[in-house]
């Protein structure tokens, strides 16, 4: 190897390492896979794209007043694989996010709690963060239609398969 090419090796390394420290992957299901709804929270993202949780799948396990209806949440389903939108956020924002998913810690009835997933992006694995209920109900909860449209449009990067089950699945819900 020649000197400059060591010197590239050490700058990406470099530059690998403070990303590292001064970002992260999050990993979005319900109405953070909208990015023109996910831009009002943070202003500053990389979408990665497409991503996938095995042994997870998507359920409106949650009633929110503020959506009218149902909520997203992730539940554990072994053989299963959900779908989302990994994007790659500076930390500095995340506590932003933890306010939209009513999960920071000023609340006293936090409705999420952040958790560390891995995530599969072309059967690569990411350490990701993301989102669940903490207070599950008994039963799924219809989500509203203008929820359910925020969701259905974030879904476009999705897999055509997976839009589908999700759609069916929220619509379902509705003539429960």
């Amino acid at each position: 190897m020649e000197r400059d090419e060591i010197r590239l090796d050490q700058h990406a390394e470099n530059i690998h390492k403070w990303m590292k420290e001064h970002y992260s992957y999050y990993f979005a299901y319900g109405s953070c896979m909208n990015r023109t709804s996910f831009r009002k929270t943070a202003s500053n993202f990389l979408v990665i794209g497409a991503a996938k949780l095995p042994d997870y799948k998507v359920a409106f396990s949650r009633s929110a007043k503020k959506r009218k209806g149902g909520i997203a949440d992730i539940v554990h389903a072994p053989n299963e694989m959900m779908e989302g939108v990994l994007y790659f956020v500076p930390n500095e924002l995340i506590h932003r996010i933890d306010i939209r998913e009513h999960a920071d810690d000023q609340r006293k009835h936090p409705i999420y709690r952040k958790i560390n997933v891995t995530v599969l992006v072309d059967e690569i694995k990411v350490s990701a963060f993301t989102y669940e209920v903490i207070e599950k109900e008994n039963e799924e909860v219809c989500p509203h239609e203008e929820y359910r449209e925020i969701i259905r449009k974030g879904a476009d990067l999705l897999s055509e398969t997976y839009q589908q089950k999700l759609y069916s699945h929220m619509l379902n819900l509705r003539q429960n």
